[in-house]
């Protein structure tokens, strides 16, 4: 009796051991925020190799110790990106990325119409009464 309890106490142990990810499964969801820009985007890590996604979104990303790389493009917009490491969560049983990551999109800077030449214009005419 005392081997057999032995003995399932190492198994369970060699189980748990075996898998970095064995609390939540393999993969979580990570939610990427763009600020209400739609965006496309790239999600990256080694173990997982290349997603490809829409922004604001959720994407499932296989859980692992390296970080992702994300990505993200806009028409309008210049390219915003993120390096998003992993923290090893014992509740989870493994490696966790953040639930949410915020990837900011900024507006590129236009040329001027000639609306937008002929309001700067008109404000500079000052009139005396």
């Amino acid at each position: 009796m005392k081997l057999f309890k032995s003995g399932a106490a190492v198994a369970t142990v060699a189980l748990l051991a075996g898998c970095g990810t064995f609390g939540a499964g393999p993969q979580q969801a990570v939610y990427i925020n763009t600020g209400g820009v739609t965006a496309s985007c790239v999600v990256q890590s080694k173990s997982m190799g290349r997603i490809r996604t829409k922004a604001p979104g959720q994407v499932a990303v296989r859980r692992s110790p390296d970080p992702l790389r994300i990505s993200c493009f806009a028409e309008g917009y210049k390219p915003g990106g993120a390096v998003v490491p992993s923290k090893f969560d014992a509740l989870a049983g493994g490696n966790r990325y953040p639930d949410r990551v915020r990837i900011v999109l900024t507006k590129l800077d236009t040329a001027p119409t000639e609306d937008d030449l002929d309001k700067r214009k008109r404000s500079k005419i000052r009139t005396t009464g």
